[in-house]
């Protein structure tokens, strides 16, 4: 690369070459944004769309082109350029239309409670054209040739300013300036400038009975906040509403187990609200969805258009509960209301109430009431929507409100004028200090674990043991206990508290308990190096326990934490008669150090949590498939029920007898026995010399991706997607 073309690498992700009106950003990932707004340039007008769109392995879009245009358009009049292929050009007209302007047909009858009678049901298509007026032409609804302008390579190059663009064979771009300078870009230079991670603090967290938990507060053209989410504590379970991207990344590394999440709530489909809940989907195990038809809905499609991952695979990875307006929900024991706002797409507000305690969560409206009668006035809304709209919950214990530019949002002179005994009980989203006048009464809705608000509805009756077999519940080796075996748990069961610091146990130690973490964090480390860090509901100590030999690992507490654990021999007479000691004597045979670090040389596995390791380390066969050197030992053509794993040594993959790939250990190959049982493998596989191999049967395999449909996606995709699926998907 010649030093001539000016290169920015941005924190999130995303490149910036050129200067002045020839600047152009390679890729945008979410909140991309809020990093070239503090650029001596600003917002680049131009945006090249890297050769795959979503990153599987982050499950994070590469091609968040939502806010640039909103940016580019609304600040400055401008249309935002993309360069894209003819397909990604099929695709982002897709996802633009779905977030910028909503379906193209809406039908929300069956969004709504059969006591609704139609004439109580809006008419949101007139509601979202009302939001399309163009802000610059009078009487002319908004397009999105309007805000975007496609320039589509030709014959595999295009000519942008002084930039000749060239795709290549192997997926780079080769740019070249008027002064002969060149650049290559590929999917690697995407995350090349990615800020370096903090280290972490573990954050000793116990969730309240009834909260709620600030994930962000600002919107997202903030470029000092998180983009607005929040986590709603029922009875010690969590519901994440609207996550922000990287959410539960950022809540790992705090000590805060997914076993804490019960489900998200997605309120509508722009991307700062929805972008975390497709990295959830990727990361988690079947997620709860609750949002409306309307809004599931668009969201598939939106999705679909965004990965290529047909919408059949992406209902696989969600329990949908379906809400309805006038319906009450029931989640985690309290009670859940819905109700559609006034926005520019499909979106809900929800009411939350435990043991008669009120919390409202506007999410993005329109609530001035000014604006809400000149569009009844204009005839857009019909008096029930109206009297329906100015009915806002006001009077709620708890007010959590946005407060975004007009006309999508809630203007911040009209909650200034809210009563003080409003104000005193509201918290602000989707903005920031800079916009809220003093001396108003009004603040932050506060950010952080650290911070969680905490509602008093005092603790239930059986507070401490619903606790217990809450965690045990959430641990899938307990699932097979049946609900007799409740009495010997809380008999047998005893809780320790440990300091930060402070060690559970030594290497070495001789064993005594089966432990489960109640709260906290801690950190299994052999030879003093770090093994794996654990967290709610997860176990340690399985294999000294049964094996009877002292710790091979020291564990100690990355927090203040609190454990819950059983006596070995209270723990095997609980199990007694049931399948888990059988999985519990594999698990101790078969883990150490090498095979935690082996899964986490897979991309495909690299990502899991502690959960899903131990549990991929189940599905493995107990004795290994050694394979002599040189054999040919899966031949092109034949059928397999099984995949494998390579532990040691290296794979020649062959096609018509040639060398294609070389493979070694941590990869994973026979996947096809996976997703195509009565088909034949497209390659051979020869060994390099002696080669040992986990196997996973066909049908374990099957079941484990069921559980964890992230990782079904990642390994049909990982195969597929790069090849055949993008070119197909539409």
């Amino acid at each position: 690369m010649s030093p001539g073309i000016h290169l920015e690498y941005l924190p999130r992700g995303g490149v910036v070459f050129g200067t002045g009106a020839d600047r152009i950003q390679f890729a945008a990932p979410p909140e991309t944004i809020k990093d070239t707004m503090k650029l001596a340039d600003g917002v680049p007008s131009h945006f090249m769309i890297p050769p795959h769109m979503f990153d599987i392995q982050r499950g994070i879009s590469l091609a968040d082109m939502e806010f640039p245009v909103y940016y580019n358009f609304f600040q400055g009049g401008n249309k935002t350029a993309v360069i894209c292929t003819v397909e990604q050009k099929k695709r982002l007209q897709n996802i633009l239309k779905e977030a910028l302007f909503g379906p193209e047909s809406l039908d929300v009858i069956r969004d709504y409670s059969s006591q609704f009678a139609p004439e109580m049901i809006p008419d949101l298509t007139n509601e979202i054209k009302y939001f399309r007026k163009h802000p610059f032409i009078e009487n002319h609804q908004m397009t999105l040739s309007d805000l975007v302008q496609f320039k589509v390579f030709k014959d595999n190059q295009i000519e942008i300013g002084s930039f000749k663009i060239r795709r290549q064979s192997d997926g780079c771009y080769s740019v070249v300036d008027c002064d002969g300078n060149h650049l290559t870009l590929d999917q690697t230079s995407i995350f090349a400038g990615e800020r370096k991670e903090p280290e972490v603090n573990y954050y000793a967290f116990r969730q309240p009975v009834y909260g709620v938990t600030i994930l962000g507060a600002g919107d997202g053209f903030n470029p000092d906040s998180t983009t607005s989410g929040m986590i709603v504590w029922v009875n010690r379970r969590g519901i994440i509403v609207d996550p922000p991207v990287n959410t539960t990344e950022e809540l790992a590394k705090l000590g805060v187990s997914p076993k804490l999440i019960d489900g998200v709530i997605l309120t509508h489909c722009h991307s700062d609200h929805d972008a975390g809940t497709i990295q959830l989907l990727m990361q988690e195990g079947r997620l709860n969805l609750y949002t409306t038809q309307t809004i599931f809905k668009g969201f598939l499609r939106k999705i679909s258009s965004l990965t290529c991952i047909e919408k059949e695979h992406l209902r696989k990875m969600v329990v949908f509960h379906p809400v309805k307006v006038g319906n009450p929900e029931r989640i985690g024991g309290a009670v859940f209301h819905f109700q559609y706002n006034l926005h520019s797409i499909p979106t809900i507000s929800l009411r939350v109430s435990l043991q008669d305690v009120r919390m409202v969560y506007s999410s993005d409206s329109q609530n001035d009431p000014d604006f809400i009668l000149k569009m009844y006035r204009d005839g857009v809304i019909g008096e029930a929507r109206k009297d329906q709209l100015l009915q806002f919950p006001w009077d709620s214990d708890i007010v959590f409100h946005e407060a975004g530019a007009k006309p999508l949002h809630t203007p911040i002179e009209f909650l200034c004028n809210l009563p003080e005994s409003v104000r005193k009980r509201m918290y602000l989203l989707h903005t920031d200090l800079s916009k809220i006048p003093p001396d108003s009464g009004l603040k932050i809705a506060p950010t952080g674990l650290a911070n969680t608000i905490v509602i008093d509805v005092g603790k239930p009756l059986f507070d401490s043991s619903i606790e217990v077999l809450d965690v045990l519940a959430h641990v899938d080796l307990f699932h097979e206990l049946p609900i007799e075996k409740a009495r010997e748990i809380l008999l047998y069961i005893r809780r320790y508290l440990f300091k930060k610091g402070e060690y559970i146990y030594h290497q070495g130690d001789e064993i005594h308990f089966f432990n489960i973490i109640l709260h906290g964090a801690v950190e299994i480390v052999e030879d003093q190096r770090a093994i794996t860090t654990l967290s709610k509901g997860d176990f340690f100590g399985v294999s000294a326990l049964l094996e009877g030999h002292p710790h091979t690992a020291d564990a100690k507490a990355l927090t203040d934490v609190e454990i819950l654990a059983f006596k070995k021999d209270d723990f095997l007479a609980l199990i007694q008669g049931t399948g888990i000691a059988e999985v519990l004597a594999h698990l101790a045979r078969i883990q150490n150090r090498e095979l935690w670090d082996l899964v986490w040389q897979n991309p495909v596995f690299s990502n899991l949590t502690p959960t899903q390791i131990i549990h991929l380390h189940r599905s493995f066969k107990s004795e290994l498939v050694i394979v002599p050197p040189e054999r040919y030992f899966i031949k092109e053509g034949q059928k397999l029920d099984s995949c494998y794993v390579i532990r040691k040594g290296k794979v020649r993959v062959l096609k018509n007898e040639e060398e294609i790939d070389l493979i070694q250990a941590g990869e994973i190959f026979g996947v096809t026995a996976v997703f195509e049982p009565n088909s034949k493998v497209m390659h051979g596989f020869k060994s390099v010399g002696e080669v040992e191999l986990y196997q996973i049967s066909r049908d374990v395999m099957i079941q484990y991706m069921e559980k964890y449909p992230g990782v079904y996606v990642r390994l049909y995709y990982a195969n597929y997607i790069q090849d055949i699926a993008e070119a197909s998907c539409l």
